[in-house]
Order: structure tokens, then sequence, then C-alpha cells
């Protein structure tokens, strides 16, 4: 028997079950990717517990590997996975803290959430952030420079070695929110090396990366430090971003 479900109510009131699910973050994610794009009459809501199933940081860690998996098989490109993020986060702007549910369920929504391309006039608007990121906007700018520098690498390819770090094309007004260093150009690898940069929570055993000799000692856990996963802020998102863009 699914835990969560899905229902829709439209503008006269009536309300009809979407979908049921055995898992609440793609409950959620569900709902999110219903919720993004233009503005609706229909209000979407999950039914079930909020006991929420991304506690830790090595929970969310081996989400975001299994989702990177699947878009690998599905064959989304980065750029289309961004947009699509992009799309999927504007609704959430009201919120100042995100659980480890919901930002399970907007990584996981940006793999099927229709993608949106930008105005040109984003190649030459100034997306500069200052000092740490901080809030919604900062966010976006992450976000957009990102977008920006993937369509610019659309015209400029990086090139067969661009895995092993390249830098953006230079922007118009120079202005960016991110660092101009790029090594990861897939979800899937963009996803695995955001969580482990941004959460930590993976393990030699998961066969993704290791820790050097030096930095280990005996007993010690593989990863970072397996922790409970407090709550993340839009500008804990936005460094996210950045290490999945630069991270190895």
């Amino acid at each position: 028997m699914a835990g969560w479900e899905v229902w829709r109510q439209d503008h006269h009131g009536q309300r009809y079950l979407v979908a049921a699910y055995h898992d609440r973050v793609q409950a959620l994610a569900r709902l999110l990717v219903l919720e993004s794009g233009h503005p609706h009459k229909q209000i979407y809501e999950v039914v079930g517990s909020r006991d929420p199933a991304v506690v830790t940081n090595r929970d969310l860690y081996l989400r975001l590997v299994a989702l990177g998996d699947h878009i690998s098989v599905t064959g989304r490109a980065l750029l289309d996975y961004l947009c699509a993020l992009w799309m999927v986060s504007r609704p959430l702007a009201v919120h100042e803290e995100l659980d480890g549910d919901l930002v399970a369920a907007i990584l996981e929504a940006s793999a099927s959430a229709m993608p949106i391309r930008p105005e040109p006039a984003w190649r030459v608007t100034d997306l500069s952030a200052e000092g740490a990121y901080s809030g919604f906007a900062d966010f976006t700018k992450v976000l957009c420079t990102q977008i920006a520098d993937l369509l610019a690498f659309e015209e400029s390819p990086p090139g067969p070695l661009a895995s092993l770090g390249v830098d953006a094309p230079p922007r118009i007004d120079g202005g960016r929110a991110t660092i101009r260093r790029w090594c990861n150009f897939d979800p899937s690898t963009f996803l695995e090396c955001a969580a482990a940069g941004g959460f930590g929570g993976w393990n030699e055993a998961d066969g993704r990366r290791v820790r050097l000799a030096e930095d280990r000692e005996p007993g010690q856990w593989a990863g970072y430090d397996l922790a409970v996963l407090g709550p993340v802020s839009w500008g804990d998102f936005a460094a996210f971003l950045e290490y999945g863009q630069a991270y190895e």
C-alpha cells in the first residue's frame, strides 16, 4: 500500500487523486513538477506521513547518486537539467530553509520537469554575488551563471580533456556568481560531486571516490563525517551547485 498520495484541487474545489507513491521524496517531486512552469488555478498537495526520508547526509548522497545514474539512462543533458531546476525552484522562493526531503525532491523533479531555455538577455546580465551566498537571489544567480556558462560552452566546446578542468568563456559584462572553473559536464557527475562536496556522506565502499591515506585515521569513516542533515538554506544550496560544477 502506498504511503503518500498527490492530490489536485481545481478552481471549483473538487479534489482528485493524481498518483500514489511508496516514497515521500518521489511524491514531493511529482508535486513540484506539477507546480512548476506557468501559474495555474489548480492546487496540489501531498497527503501522508511527514516523517522525513532524508535524515543524514548519507541519505542525501545515496539518493543523488541513484538519481544521477537514472538521468544517465534517460540522457538529459546538464544544461536541460539546470534549466528545469530553475523552473522547479521558483515557486519555493518564499521558503528561507529547506529540509532534506525537499532538497532531494527539487533535484529529482528537475530530472523530468520541462526545461525552459533563458532569454538571450541572460548572456549580458550582471549575475555577480557579493560575499558568501545568501538567500534565494544568490541561489538564482549561481544557477543562472551556470546555465549561461553551458550555453557558451555549446558555442565553444571545451574539448575532450574538459573533465580535468577548464575555464568558462568570459561573460560580456564580467559579472558572475561562481568561479569560472568547470570539471563536471553531465548530471550524474555534477550531482555526485555536489553531494560529496556540499554535504559529504560518501563512503569508499560506494566505489565513487577515495580519501587520501594521510587524511584517514584507523577506523575513521571513509567519507566525510556521517551527520544529521539540518535545515538547508538557499545559500547552502547555491554552494552545493558550485561544488557540482567544480568539485573533483
